[in-house]
């Protein structure tokens, strides 16, 4: 074998190598990610508990609407396996309220999981108009009315 023939299979063999797992290294299972509703009215008050289970280590939580009780913000963290509660956002001031809702929550060691809910409820049914905010609130089909 020449030379050059040599040393591409020893490369081949040293990225095989690189490529294997070390024994007793094991990725962490799934979260188990569940919601105490799957449809919740998006009318900025409603909540949704959010539960993990099957972590071991600390879980961040993430919204793509709506925000976290305890911090206000479309992330909060958990020390391991519990609860949160997701506020929902308010579909009639928000044009970008409204429909699926992902939420993921990935722990610090590689474990992660998904859950979707859809934030629904009617826009309008019994809803004052709320003026200044450049959107028809009550389905009126008159925007802003009474705004001058």
């Amino acid at each position: 074998m020449s030379r050059l023939g040599r040393l591409c299979l020893l490369c081949g063999l040293s990225m095989a190598v690189a490529r294997c797992t070390p024994a007793g290294s094991t990725r962490p299972p799934n979260l188990t990610v569940t919601g105490s509703a799957s449809t919740v009215v998006a009318d900025g008050t409603a909540t949704v508990t959010i539960t993990v289970a099957g972590a071991t280590a600390s879980v961040t939580l993430a919204t793509t609407q709506g925000t976290w009780l305890d911090s206000g913000r479309a992330a909060t963290n958990l020390a391991g396996n519990g609860s949160a509660i997701l506020v929902t956002c308010d579909a009639r001031t928000d044009l970008n309220c409204g429909g699926t809702v992902q939420i993921t929550a990935a722990a610090s060691n590689g474990a992660n999981g998904t859950l979707q809910l859809t934030f629904g409820g009617q826009r309008c049914v019994d809803y004052p108009e709320l003026c200044g905010d450049g959107m028809d609130n009550n389905c009126d089909r008159r925007v802003d009315d009474g705004f001058d």
